[in-house]
């Protein structure tokens, strides 16, 4: 991995852990937040389909299963998720800065997910700019991070540590992420509960691209 990634930390299936955790409260909850991001997105049945820092491939895996029909790409930059990633979809990944997505052409994807890696993106503000281009008008781009300090508290409750976890580099809101897509967001969840955003562990914004 580049000096740009150096600081980025990816244990082999460590999110695969988290989905098929043995507390019920934190499989439940990762999983709830990977339906609600594809229910976010609208996805149809022949959908051109993007996973921005797809990791280890679980969020192809969930649509592929869902909706085979559907053209789906993966894009990361970790060696170990990548290999993870191939093993569990038949969806194409590719390794990919986010900052630049060439291999892609303008508008190509009717819906793009970047799911907790753009607190980890040094370079986010390309990122995003990348994320808006290869999204076609109207698509729907969604994107889902943590607020690190209410997280804090629930990875001491659960015996978690650092409570901070040392690669996420950046901070966001809601509101934040609109002014630097310059794009309406449409609908925002958060989790769990959908309590207001300094009460909640996780956000999903859904953005529609005009």
């Amino acid at each position: 991995m580049d000096d740009k990634h150096s600081h980025l930390i990816m244990e082999r299936e460590h999110m695969e852990k988290l989905y098929s955790s043995s507390n019920p409260f934190e499989k439940r909850f990762f999983n709830q937040r990977l339906a609600c991001a594809v229910a976010l997105a609208d996805v149809q049945s022949h959908a051109l389909i993007l996973d921005a820092g797809c990791g280890e491939g679980q969020l192809l895996k969930y649509i592929e299963d869902r909706w085979p029909t559907t053209k789906r790409w993966g894009v990361d930059v970790t060696d170990v998720a990548i290999e993870s990633a191939r093993s569990r979809t038949k969806s194409t990944i590719v390794k990919q800065d986010l900052a630049n997505l060439t291999p892609f052409k303008d508008g190509f994807f009717d819906a793009v997910f970047c799911l907790d890696v753009i607190e980890h993106v040094k370079d986010y503000r390309p990122a995003l700019e990348e994320l808006k281009r290869v999204t076609r008008k109207d698509g729907r781009i969604i994107i889902a991070f943590p607020n690190d300090y209410t997280t804090a508290i629930a990875r001491v409750l659960l015996r978690k540590y650092p409570p901070i976890t040392p690669d996420h580099i950046n901070r966001f809101t809601p509101r934040r992420l609109g002014k630097l897509l310059n794009l309406p967001c449409i609908k925002t969840k958060r989790l769990p509960g959908n309590l207001p955003f300094f009460m909640s562990l996780w956000c999903v914004c859904s953005f529609c691209k005009k």
